[in-house]
């Protein structure tokens, strides 16, 4: 895997972990992908979760969402935390808290 498409991987794996449910659009518009550009992007974090037990989900009219055990979850969670410094964790929750005020507003 390409570093950016692992990037991209990782980006797309946070978002999935700290919002419950995450639609297509929503995926696209983070990485600025169009809707079918998103499809190979979704087969690479499909085949990271499987590696760890884990499956990604979709339902109609609700989005994606990470399904599996809670225990393979966290561990998975922590594994991920883990490889990032403290600055590129940082980056991310940031992106995130401004992600969330949009949707409030």
């Amino acid at each position: 895997m390409a570093v950016e498409e692992d990037v991209e991987v990782t980006k797309v794996l946070f978002k999935l972990f700290f919002e419950r449910t995450c639609k297509l659009d929503d995926l696209a518009e983070l990485l600025h992908y169009s809707r079918s550009g998103m499809s190979r992007i979704i087969e690479k974090v499909e085949k990271k979760l499987e590696r760890e037990g884990l499956r990604l989900l979709n339902k109609p009219y609700v989005g994606f969402f990470i399904g599996g055990s809670e225990v393979y979850i966290r561990n998975y969670l922590y594994k991920l935390l883990k490889k990032k410094s403290l600055e590129e964790t940082e980056k991310i929750f940031s992106c995130s808290k401004r992600n969330a005020g949009k949707s409030e507003k």
